[in-house]
């Protein structure tokens, strides 16, 4: 056993291992599925759950008596966003982005194998995006998903192709989209990944000249249709300007020039 393993404190990790059960699919949970997703003893479930509650980690209905996460994690989640640079430059940039296009803008980063939003602005539109912030998906399928994919390490390129258990000729079209990314620096997307909608995306480039996130627009086919070639030259202003500000540099000049594109719906 190394000495890190020694130091760790096994009623915390388990309490954690516990709020580590919540998920965007699974909110609210009884105490026999976390005993049987943990594989723990119901006695030490219901100890640490008592903990967590007394702490406002964890809440419990009192008329289904399910368990769901406490404000205190909100309290938390708020202090960790407050710090992170990319959604406080992002956001002015953002709103700027969807006042100019009218649709929904996305922030998305790569995290454990996913592509993850971490923020949003809605379309003032009444049929719009859906997607909500902390929501994840897959790397392969939709536009803000491939754009994080593209510039990744081949050995990690090919682990999401496994991952996703794709078949030959998806990994076909996946590739061909990665290709398209790095040789434009964007992506359109139609019904990829959500049968009516198209998407949009760009990576955001840090100092270092590494890709730490990607910012998308999108909206219903039909809307879109008709002002993509607009929307992608309003995309790479944004992301040009993010990078900018990170100290970065979107790289525009190695990718073929947006001004000779011919638009079409992909």
């Amino acid at each position: 056993m190394s000495s890190e393993e020694k130091d760790i404190v096994k009623s915390v990790e388990r309490s954690l291992d516990i709020l580590g059960c919540f998920t965007m699919e699974q909110q609210t949970l009884t105490i026999k599925e976390i005993t049987t997703k943990l594989s723990l003893p119901k006695s030490t479930v219901f100890r640490l759950l008592n903990t967590l509650k007394s702490k406002n980690f964890i809440e419990q209905d009192p008329e289904t008596q399910k368990y769901q996460l406490g404000y205190k994690l909100y309290d938390l989640g708020n202090i960790y966003a407050d710090k992170l640079d990319l959604r406080k430059l992002a956001y002015p940039i953002m709103m700027e982005l969807s006042k100019k296009t009218a649709e929904t803008v996305h922030l998305n980063i790569l995290d454990m194998g996913q592509r993850v939003c971490i923020e949003k602005v809605e379309s003032t539109h009444q049929i719009r995006s859906s997607i909500k912030v902390g929501a994840r998906s897959s790397l392969c399928f939709g536009a803000a998903g491939k754009v994080l994919l593209a510039f990744l390490p081949e050995n990690e390129i090919k682990q999401a192709i496994i991952n996703e258990q794709l078949s030959s000729e998806q990994e076909e079209i996946l590739r061909k989209d990665l290709k398209k990314i790095r040789d434009t620096g964007f992506i359109v997307t139609v019904g990829d990944r959500v049968i009516d909608k198209t998407s949009i995306s760009a990576p955001i480039f840090d100092s270092t000249g590494k890709v730490i996130a990607g910012l998308s627009l999108s909206g219903p086919i039909e809307r879109l249709k008709s002002k993509v070639g607009c929307l992608v030259e309003e995309l790479i202003a944004a992301v040009e300007l993010l990078s900018l500000k990170l100290g970065g540099n979107y790289h525009l000049s190695s990718f073929a020039s947006i001004k000779e594109k011919t638009w079409e719906l992909y």
